[in-house]
Protein backbone atom coordinates (compact mmCIF):
# COMPACT_ATOMS: atom_id res chain seq x y z
CA UNK A 1 0.00 0.00 0.00
CA UNK A 2 1.48 3.02 -1.03
CA UNK A 3 0.03 6.38 0.47
CA UNK A 4 0.77 9.98 -0.85
CA UNK A 5 -0.21 13.60 -0.24
CA UNK A 6 -1.42 15.92 -3.33
CA UNK A 7 -0.53 19.14 -1.07
CA UNK A 8 0.78 20.03 2.32
CA UNK A 9 -2.38 20.56 3.71
CA UNK A 10 -3.07 16.56 3.33
CA UNK A 11 -0.16 15.44 4.77
CA UNK A 12 -1.57 15.35 8.61
CA UNK A 13 -4.63 13.40 7.03
CA UNK A 14 -2.62 10.88 5.29
CA UNK A 15 -0.49 10.26 8.14
CA UNK A 16 -3.68 9.63 10.21
CA UNK A 17 -4.77 6.93 7.13
CA UNK A 18 -0.85 5.18 7.80
CA UNK A 19 -1.91 5.09 11.63
CA UNK A 20 -5.15 3.69 10.91
CA UNK A 21 -3.78 0.90 8.24
CA UNK A 22 -0.70 0.46 11.59
CA UNK A 23 -3.77 -0.31 13.68
CA UNK A 24 -5.36 -2.58 11.39
CA UNK A 25 -2.04 -5.06 11.30
CA UNK A 26 -1.48 -3.19 7.64
CA UNK A 27 1.57 -1.04 8.68
CA UNK A 28 4.26 -3.41 7.68
CA UNK A 29 2.73 -3.30 4.24
CA UNK A 30 2.15 0.40 3.90
CA UNK A 31 4.81 2.71 2.75
CA UNK A 32 4.30 7.30 2.40
CA UNK A 33 5.81 8.46 -0.84
CA UNK A 34 8.67 10.95 0.81
CA UNK A 35 7.25 14.97 -0.45
CA UNK A 36 3.72 12.90 -2.08
CA UNK A 37 2.86 14.07 -5.47
CA UNK A 38 4.88 17.75 -5.15
CA UNK A 39 8.06 15.88 -5.15
CA UNK A 40 6.94 13.06 -7.47
CA UNK A 41 6.56 15.98 -10.13
CA UNK A 42 9.61 17.91 -9.00
CA UNK A 43 11.62 14.90 -9.51
CA UNK A 44 10.30 14.78 -13.27
CA UNK A 45 7.85 11.94 -12.84
CA UNK A 46 5.26 11.17 -14.78
CA UNK A 47 1.78 11.21 -14.16
CA UNK A 48 -1.02 9.95 -16.42
CA UNK A 49 -5.17 9.59 -16.39
CA UNK A 50 -5.30 6.40 -17.51
CA UNK A 51 -7.45 4.25 -14.96
CA UNK A 52 -5.59 1.26 -13.78
CA UNK A 53 -7.86 -1.98 -14.41
CA UNK A 54 -7.45 -3.50 -10.81
CA UNK A 55 -9.06 -6.63 -9.69
CA UNK A 56 -9.81 -7.21 -5.75
CA UNK A 57 -7.20 -7.58 -3.83
CA UNK A 58 -7.17 -10.07 -0.72
CA UNK A 59 -5.89 -8.10 2.14
CA UNK A 60 -6.60 -9.34 5.49
CA UNK A 61 -6.15 -7.67 9.37
CA UNK A 62 -4.46 -9.43 11.31
CA UNK A 63 -4.74 -8.81 14.94
CA UNK A 64 -5.48 -5.15 16.12
CA UNK A 65 -1.83 -3.50 16.88
CA UNK A 66 -2.48 -1.91 20.28
CA UNK A 67 -2.16 2.15 19.62
CA UNK A 68 -4.63 4.01 21.07
CA UNK A 69 -5.55 4.25 24.81
CA UNK A 70 -7.91 6.14 27.08
CA UNK A 71 -7.55 9.21 28.86
CA UNK A 72 -8.18 7.41 32.28
CA UNK A 73 -5.30 4.94 30.67
CA UNK A 74 -3.36 7.84 29.83
CA UNK A 75 -3.62 9.95 33.30
CA UNK A 76 -2.35 7.03 34.72
CA UNK A 77 0.55 6.00 32.37
CA UNK A 78 1.88 9.76 32.15
CA UNK A 79 4.28 9.65 35.18
CA UNK A 80 5.58 6.17 34.04
CA UNK A 81 9.88 6.62 33.98
CA UNK A 82 9.13 4.13 31.26
CA UNK A 83 6.83 6.12 29.11
CA UNK A 84 7.10 9.71 27.74
CA UNK A 85 4.38 12.19 26.72
CA UNK A 86 4.78 13.90 23.50
CA UNK A 87 2.22 16.65 23.12
CA UNK A 88 1.97 17.53 19.08
CA UNK A 89 0.19 20.36 18.85
CA UNK A 90 1.69 24.26 18.00
CA UNK A 91 3.90 26.11 20.35
CA UNK A 92 0.99 28.09 20.88
CA UNK A 93 -1.57 25.85 21.69
CA UNK A 94 0.90 23.64 24.27
CA UNK A 95 1.92 26.89 25.95
CA UNK A 96 -1.40 28.74 25.93
CA UNK A 97 -2.38 31.96 25.27
CA UNK A 98 -2.30 33.90 28.71
CA UNK A 99 -5.61 35.21 29.83
CA UNK A 100 -7.50 38.76 31.73
CA UNK A 101 -9.87 39.07 34.30
CA UNK A 102 -12.51 38.38 31.53
CA UNK A 103 -11.47 35.92 29.33
CA UNK A 104 -9.23 32.98 31.19
CA UNK A 105 -6.36 31.52 30.14
CA UNK A 106 -6.98 29.63 26.28
CA UNK A 107 -5.07 25.93 25.53
CA UNK A 108 -2.56 24.78 27.61
CA UNK A 109 -0.69 20.79 27.39
CA UNK A 110 -0.96 18.05 29.72
CA UNK A 111 0.87 18.05 33.04
CA UNK A 112 4.22 16.11 32.22
CA UNK A 113 3.96 16.57 28.39
CA UNK A 114 6.60 17.30 26.26
CA UNK A 115 6.09 20.00 23.48
CA UNK A 116 7.48 18.28 20.33
CA UNK A 117 4.75 20.16 17.53
CA UNK A 118 3.86 18.65 14.24
CA UNK A 119 5.06 21.75 12.45
CA UNK A 120 8.82 20.89 13.22
CA UNK A 121 8.31 17.38 11.37
CA UNK A 122 8.92 18.96 8.21
CA UNK A 123 11.51 20.48 6.16
CA UNK A 124 11.39 24.62 6.29
CA UNK A 125 12.58 24.75 2.74
CA UNK A 126 10.16 22.05 1.56
CA UNK A 127 7.25 21.57 3.83
CA UNK A 128 5.58 18.89 2.49
CA UNK A 129 9.24 16.64 2.78
CA UNK A 130 10.34 15.60 6.16
CA UNK A 131 13.26 16.17 7.55
CA UNK A 132 16.49 14.19 7.67
CA UNK A 133 16.33 11.33 9.53
CA UNK A 134 19.47 13.13 11.79
CA UNK A 135 17.02 15.96 12.26
CA UNK A 136 14.29 14.00 13.42
CA UNK A 137 16.06 11.98 15.80
CA UNK A 138 17.63 15.25 17.27
CA UNK A 139 13.68 16.50 17.74
CA UNK A 140 12.46 13.34 18.87
CA UNK A 141 15.76 13.08 21.53
CA UNK A 142 14.65 17.20 22.36
CA UNK A 143 11.20 16.12 23.81
CA UNK A 144 12.69 13.26 25.68
CA UNK A 145 11.72 10.67 23.47
CA UNK A 146 14.10 7.35 23.73
CA UNK A 147 13.76 4.24 22.30
CA UNK A 148 13.68 2.44 25.52
CA UNK A 149 10.66 3.61 26.70
CA UNK A 150 7.27 4.02 25.19
CA UNK A 151 6.10 7.12 23.97
CA UNK A 152 2.37 8.62 24.24
CA UNK A 153 1.36 11.10 21.50
CA UNK A 154 -1.39 13.22 21.83
CA UNK A 155 -3.08 16.27 20.07
CA UNK A 156 -6.59 17.87 19.43
CA UNK A 157 -7.84 15.00 16.79
CA UNK A 158 -5.46 12.40 16.71
CA UNK A 159 -4.73 14.57 12.76
CA UNK A 160 -1.65 16.54 13.98
CA UNK A 161 0.01 13.56 16.31
CA UNK A 162 -0.45 11.19 13.53
CA UNK A 163 2.74 13.17 11.73
CA UNK A 164 4.72 12.63 14.69
CA UNK A 165 3.77 9.17 14.77
CA UNK A 166 4.86 8.38 11.14
CA UNK A 167 7.79 10.45 11.51
CA UNK A 168 8.53 8.12 14.75
CA UNK A 169 7.45 4.88 13.42
CA UNK A 170 9.68 5.70 10.17
CA UNK A 171 12.76 5.81 12.39
CA UNK A 172 12.14 2.65 14.61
Amino acid sequence: IVLYHEDIGLLNRTARVFVTLDHLGLGEQTFVLSGGLPAWLEGGHETNDVLADFSPGAIEVSELKEIFITATELDQLRWSDKRVLIDARSDEEYYGTPGNNEDPVVGGHIEGAYSLSYLKITSDDSPYLFRSDNELVELFRNAEMDPGKVTLIYCNSGIKGSLNYLAARHLG
